[in-house]
């Protein structure tokens, strides 16, 4: 399954809606593909953006996967991504590049967007 940009951007936006003591669940985002939203859900607990879990030991039982909250460091990058204008620069300057959208090349281009002017 790769990876999917825009679904981590969404992702991270409902999770950081989620109150004290709720959780998010891959059938509650979109219940064509849980599978899907499950694999992004262990990638990003993987990555240290969320807070969540994976109770099933099975991998291909990913629609187990549910994230419970951001992490510091998941707030700080979707404080980066939230706004349309700044998401859609970053992949512009990567495409430009010719770079793939990968954490580093993200946080590099947040800093010369942010830093740099």
């Amino acid at each position: 399954m790769q990876r999917d940009w825009e679904l981590i951007r969404k992702l991270m936006l409902n999770v950081e809606k989620l109150k004290q003591g709720e959780n998010l669940v891959p059938v509650s985002v979109d219940a064509d593909d849980p599978d899907k939203i499950g694999y992004h859900f262990k990638l990003m607990v993987d990555a240290g953006l969320i807070i969540g879990t994976n109770p099933c030991l099975e991998p291909n039982n990913f629609y187990m996967c549910y994230a419970r909250c951001l992490t510091w460091i998941g707030h700080e990058l979707l404080d980066f991504i939230r706004g349309d204008s700044m998401w859609l620069g970053i992949k512009k300057d990567c495409r430009e590049k010719g770079l793939p959208l990968t954490y580093e090349t993200v946080r590099a281009t947040i800093s010369k967007l942010v830093f740099e002017k």
